[in-house]
């Protein structure tokens, strides 16, 4: 969810969320949190929307990685037997958690009441397995992969007594799979450029260009970095950062005078922590304004100030 609450057609309002209306945008991502691929919702006039949207919205996102013997783990919005076939017959497979009132789902497994610790599992013909498990609370689970059975199978956890803990593997596998998605999120929230704006498409851009897209960046260097400390978030943010102010020249922007007076000098940029509120110090470079105003007044100043904010970015 990108936060909203201006005026817009297909704001969504969802109470379970941190930011309970804007902007919805679904995204599927690998187990590392890398996001391959992401569409906004436009409400009730995008085509996935109306009956069966779910099943549309997976269908969307999965185009690209049909037929290729891959696994989709979704949660219980998207679950159902329906999808399930229907991913079958494009040889994917997916697994995942299930909602109880969903059509196709077998009662007997539904219905059935489960000590603790207690599995039960039904299986189609064409190779659907509907499955439930009681922890703590019953779990409804759906899959379709070869190696998820019904039997119970060593994890890692153990009780306080030093037992380990028994689940089933459609579990674990989801479990280990599904942290793409939050990490994905988690990372892009820290730091956030998103700022109070008039115009909501700014705001649904920011999120992708410098939310998304540097959380992938972020799990590519991590991955391929020959060093084998894991990079942060903020000092991931901070090398490019340096890169682009030793990069680009920023002084260049400002262009000698046609009247012939000498134009102004090449300016340094550094990064450095200001004191004060973010609104006092977020919005121009102190630097470059208090040069400029000494040289060629407040107003070029101020515009040149403008221009230095699209380029840096305060670190707090």
């Amino acid at each position: 969810m990108v936060p909203w609450r201006g005026r817009l057609i297909f704001k969504q309002y969802l109470p379970k969320k941190a930011h309970k209306y804007g902007v919805k945008i679904y995204k599927i991502c690998t187990t590392d949190g890398y996001t391959l691929k992401a569409k906004i919702y436009a409400g009730k006039s995008d085509v996935t929307a109306r009956e069966a949207h779910a099943d549309k919205i997976v269908m969307h996102l999965m185009e690209s990685f049909l037929n290729e013997g891959r696994t989709l783990f979704a949660d219980n919005f998207y679950n159902s037997t329906r999808l399930a076939n229907t991913l079958l017959e494009k040889k994917t497979y997916v697994c995942g958690t299930l909602r109880s009132d969903r059509k196709g789902n077998p009662k007997e497994v539904t219905s059935k009441k489960l000590a603790k610790g207690e599995v039960i599992c039904q299986e189609s013909s064409t190779g659907v397995k509907v499955l439930k498990w009681h922890d703590k609370r019953p779990v409804l689970m759906i899959t379709t992969r070869p190696e998820d059975v019904s039997t119970l199978v060593a994890s890692k956890k153990t009780t306080k007594k030093g037992e380990v803990v028994m689940k089933p593997s459609c579990v674990m596998a989801y479990n280990a799979a599904k942290k793409g998605v939050d990490f994905s999120d988690q990372m892009s929230s820290y730091y956030t450029p998103i700022r109070k704006t008039l115009i909501w498409y700014k705001k649904v851009a920011l999120d992708l260009l410098l939310g998304t897209c540097v959380v992938n960046a972020l799990v590519l260097h991590n991955k391929y970095s020959l060093n084998q400390k894991n990079c942060c978030m903020l000092t991931f943010r901070e090398k490019i950062l340096r890169n682009l102010l030793e990069g680009e020249n920023v002084g260049a922007l400002v262009q000698t005078p046609q009247d012939g007076r000498q134009g102004t000098k090449k300016l340094k940029h550094v990064l450095s922590k200001r004191e004060g509120t973010a609104r006092e110090t977020r919005k121009r470079c102190v630097s470059c304004y208090s040069k400029m105003k000494e040289e060629r007044g407040a107003k070029a100043a101020r515009t040149y100030a403008k221009t230095c904010f699209n380029l840096l970015q305060r670190v707090r």
